[in-house]
């Protein structure tokens, strides 16, 4: 399989390690099945919140929650601005 954008290559990774660690930082680790499974999540629900191609504000601090909400904006079809 080729890896044609980010979402293509995180599939790729929750498949080939599902347990390894993608993100750990104080307080918090994910494995790369955790941020598939948290950016699918939040994809779907932005997917009815909003129609795809529209921009998506993020207020959040650096944390491994961010990376999944700016993932799932991406599995909405949409793209989005951190503030």
């Amino acid at each position: 399989m080729s890896v044609r954008n980010v979402l293509d290559w995180l599939e790729a990774a929750a498949r080939l390690a599902p347990g390894s660690t993608a993100v750990d930082v104080p307080g918090k680790a994910m494995t790369w099945e955790q941020v598939w499974q948290a950016a699918r999540e939040t994809g779907s629900f932005l997917a009815e919140q909003v129609d795809a191609q529209q921009p998506v504000l993020i207020l959040m601090d650096k944390s491994p929650d961010c990376l999944c909400a700016m993932l799932g904006v991406v599995c909405a079809g949409c793209f989005y601005t951190p503030l």
